[in-house]
């Protein structure tokens, strides 16, 4: 169902992600019934907000890329 293809990186076949979509489906259904307002964010950010707040050098060479 999921197939790991480095640390942190998965590709999941059509049944793992068919089983992610229903979690995600039971988990919207309770955050919209609570008023939850749900959002999006990039994985990619710019670097100077990561410089504002100093993690820039606190992360070091963790960095993608």
């Amino acid at each position: 169902m999921i197939l790991k293809l480095a640390a942190g990186i998965y590709s999941y076949l059509p049944l793992g992600l068919r089983a992610i979509r229903k979690v995600e489906a039971i988990i919207r259904e309770e955050m919209n019934r609570a008023g939850a307002i749900e959002v999006l964010l990039p994985f990619v950010q710019p670097a100077e907000i990561w410089q504002e707040s100093h993690r820039w050098e606190a992360y070091g060479k963790n960095w993608v890329g």
